[in-house]
């Protein structure tokens, strides 16, 4: 029985795109070596909360989970040559034209992103107060590894190579044990955390929308995300600010809805604006029910700003 790996089929526009060339070797491995019990997830993005409720991006090319094993956190870096340069110490990476590129510290990621998934992981009601099972690796599929420590925080049994391609499945189980026990006693996944990490990282939705006369092209039907749209709500999960236009049916209204919705189950204090009253009266309907999110009026919004002086905070009236 193969794994379960999201998003599966992987999509063309990724398998053509020459700068996913690692990942794609590293995702069809994956498919062919893995045993069923593991769920497999690739190109993820999340956003968790600090201390002091300040955002923290997370990311990972791949977050592989087992529900005995645990979560284990993989950062592939792609190229025929890895180089490392202690002064001024920085990573570089060859591609097939000869052509030297910087690369980010690929340990120094996946440490990151692991701790970053499992705080978001300890946010969900069900894993809450838990010691989860984190693993973390990096992941050279065009060059062959050296059998000793690259540096103290990159030892050679959490690097997977070329050669370990063909033998992926052992090496993710090598990589788990290695961490088995690192941060002290954890607990199994089970079910309810293989949940959790698949509600995270891969949950499907449908986004209905009533029919009514004040979004008429955007609500005369029941609208499933398309995979632009898909790629589009990936693409917000990693950037802090974007604008985004389109024309009257495109889904822009029905995107920022599902956005806001998201980052206030998040636990995020969110505000989302718009422009007239009956689109106010309409998003708040939908949004019904929704804590941590608060949607008015823009003008409202001024008014409140000017009758305060514009001191202090101004304070949206909660849904």
């Amino acid at each position: 029985m193969p794994p379960t790996l999201h998003p599966s089929p992987l999509p063309d526009a990724i398998r053509r795109d020459p700068r996913f060339s690692a990942e794609v070797r590293v995702y069809d491995a994956l498919a062919a070596s893995l045993p069923g019990e593991y769920a497999g997830y690739h190109g993820v993005a999340w956003l968790a909360r600090q201390p002091g409720g300040h955002a923290r991006d997370g990311e990972a090319d791949f977050v592989i989970a087992h529900p005995e094993r645990g979560v284990l956190v993989l950062e592939v870096k792609g190229g025929t040559e890895i180089r490392y340069e202690a002064d001024p110490g920085k990573w570089y990476s060859r591609d097939a034209g000869g052509e030297y590129h910087t690369i980010k510290n690929p340990f120094n990621q996946a440490r990151d992103s692991k701790y970053a998934l499992r705080d978001k992981l300890l946010d969900v009601p069900a894993l809450k107060g838990r010691r989860l099972p984190m693993a973390h690796g990096v992941c050279f599929p065009g060059v062959l590894k050296e059998r000793v420590a690259l540096s103290p925080d990159a030892p050679p049994e959490i690097i997977i190579d070329r050669a370990d391609l063909d033998q992926l499945a052992s090496r993710v189980e090598s990589i788990f044990d290695l961490w088995q026990g690192r941060d002290g006693p954890a607990e199994p996944l089970g079910e309810s955390g293989m949940d959790a990490v698949r509600n995270l990282l891969a949950r499907s939705f449908e986004l209905r929308t009533p029919l009514g006369r004040v979004l008429i092209e955007e609500e005369r039907e029941i609208l499933r995300l398309s995979e632009e749209q898909f790629s589009l709500l990936d693409f917000l999960a990693r950037t802090r600010r974007a604008a985004i236009h389109g024309g009257a049916g495109s889904g822009k209204t029905v995107l920022a809805l599902e956005k806001a919705k998201r980052l206030a189950r998040e636990g995020f204090h969110t505000l989302l604006t718009c422009f007239n009253v009956p689109l106010e009266a309409h998003l708040r309907a939908s949004a019904d029910g929704v804590e941590n999110l608060t949607i008015q009026r823009f003008h409202t919004l001024c008014e409140e700003a000017a009758l305060s002086g514009c001191q202090g905070r101004v304070g949206p009236r909660r849904l």
